[in-house]
């Protein structure tokens, strides 16, 4: 998928090109909405190594749902002046994310605009992520962003603290963070990621599976999947570590003959790295600068 610089890019310019007041503070959330429950799956997996994986795979595919989106969207406009304006740029934001999320290829993967009526995966598959036109795009979202944070430093923050408002958006929050075990039997059956396929380890053998940006180790010839565990492929003929993705058929339970493979960069993650911390920055700044505002004027 896009890294947060291309969504940036992207995304700043189609919400001000409707609307050239939205602040870029605000439309930077909606972009990132949508990879929340991912940035948080992976501090899980640095910080909880020995969790069930495939259990969070599910709960992290419900919750970056576009419905779940609107849920976090419309929990957060309710902290804020102009409700109405703030939850159309988050959730229009969090559903153009997804949408920009489903040109790219990404093989067992896609996005999910119907759940929970549909967990079928949208996905269009146009390019891959190191094609030039994500390279492209990411030094287009450098320069809006740094451009916007600009224009828009003195646009205040709209944030208003109001005991009911604050309540309402308590319980859709708390329903974001606690609901999704409810839809999570969706992703099963679908066999989203194919976590049905990688559960159950007796009936892998003959079925095809598809794995997105593994670890790949030539030494043992094994691609370490988002589990941790390490599955044999072969035939391969990469001589380095690296990261791929990769379509192939089990032949048992932890090898898999492969029948394509695509070779991946580091630059997406560098590139999401630079975009979802300058965005910390921006509202850092903004929320100190609105701080001394206060101070100053007592």
């Amino acid at each position: 998928m896009p890294n947060t610089l291309a969504h940036l890019g992207v995304q700043t310019i189609a919400t001000k090109a409707v609307d050239h007041t939205i602040d870029v503070k605000w439309i930077a959330v909606g972009c990132i909405i949508p990879d929340i429950p991912w940035i948080i799956q992976r501090i899980v997996h640095w910080l909880a190594p020995g969790v069930d994986f495939i259990t969070l795979r599910a709960y992290t595919m419900v919750q970056a749902s576009l419905f779940f989106c609107l849920l976090l969207s419309g929990a957060l406009c309710l902290l804020a002046c102009n409700k109405k304006i703030l939850f159309l740029v988050l959730s229009g934001n969090s559903l153009l994310h997804l949408l920009l999320d489903s040109l790219q290829i990404k093989w067992a993967n896609g996005v999910h605009l119907l759940a929970p009526f549909s967990w079928h995966l949208t996905s269009f598959g146009l390019f891959w992520p190191e094609h030039w036109a994500t390279q492209a795009l990411s030094l287009l979202g450098c320069i809006v962003l740094l451009f916007f944070a600009f224009s828009d430093r003195h646009q205040e923050l709209d944030l208003v603290i109001k005991p009911l408002n604050t309540l309402f958006a308590g319980l859709l929050l708390l329903f974001y963070l606690a609901a999704p075990p409810l839809f999570m039997d969706g992703p099963f059956a679908a066999d989203n990621h194919f976590i049905q396929t990688l559960r159950d380890q007796a009936a892998r053998t003959g079925n095809t599976l598809a794995i997105d940006r593994g670890n790949y180790d030539p030494q043992t010839s094994t691609i370490q999947i988002f589990t941790g565990e390490k599955l044999h492929i072969h035939p391969m003929a990469l001589a380095e570590k690296t990261k791929i993705s990769l379509q192939g058929t089990f032949q048992d339970r932890n090898t898999v003959k492969v029948t394509a493979y695509h070779v991946h960069s580091s630059q997406r993650d560098l590139y999401s790295f630079v975009g979802i911390f300058t965005v910390l920055a921006i509202w850092l700044l903004a929320i100190f600068r609105k701080k001394s505002k206060v101070a100053q004027r007592k």
